[in-house]
């Protein structure tokens, strides 16, 4: 298996023109593999152990976020892909439902390693989570006929 298929080493490997033997990268692949499935395990688990969402007082603050990612972040995609790039329609369908997406769950991880609020990133990330599924159900309506 290993010199059949192309694998993505690390940069000094890939620069030195090394190529790894399956034991050593297994351990590496496993690892990236479980990322996103333990940072979902994480979230999941801050909705148990940190109380009841959008109960920590920062109504605002979360407000905010959800709406800058939500409705600011794909009218600025329209504004720049219509103006800039000349995008109409299906065309500038794909960067505006890129912007919509619910934030991502490495804000909370971020908020876990660093201080800020933990609390404010976990109500920001379910929220638009709920959020994000009208407005892009919105978005793709208006620019899917265009």
């Amino acid at each position: 298996m290993g010199g059949a298929r192309r694998r993505r080493h690390g940069v000094a490997v890939n620069a030195l023109g090394f190529d790894l033997p399956d034991p050593v990268l297994t351990p590496f692949e496993l690892v990236g593999q479980a990322t996103v499935p333990l940072m979902l395990l994480a979230f999941g688990m801050s909705l148990r152990r940190n109380g009841r969402p959008f109960r920590n007082g920062d109504t605002a603050g979360i407000v905010l976020a959800v709406a800058l990612k939500t409705v600011a972040a794909p009218l600025v995609a329209v504004a720049i892909g219509s103006t800039v790039f000349g995008f109409g329609g299906k065309d500038l369908l794909a960067p505006v439902l890129c912007s919509a997406l619910p934030t991502a769950q490495n804000v909370y991880v971020y908020s876990l390693r660093y201080p800020g609020s933990t609390a404010l990133a976990r109500d920001a990330v379910l929220l638009s989570l709920i959020v994000a599924v009208p407005v892009l159900v919105v978005f793709s309506a208006v620019f899917s006929n265009g």
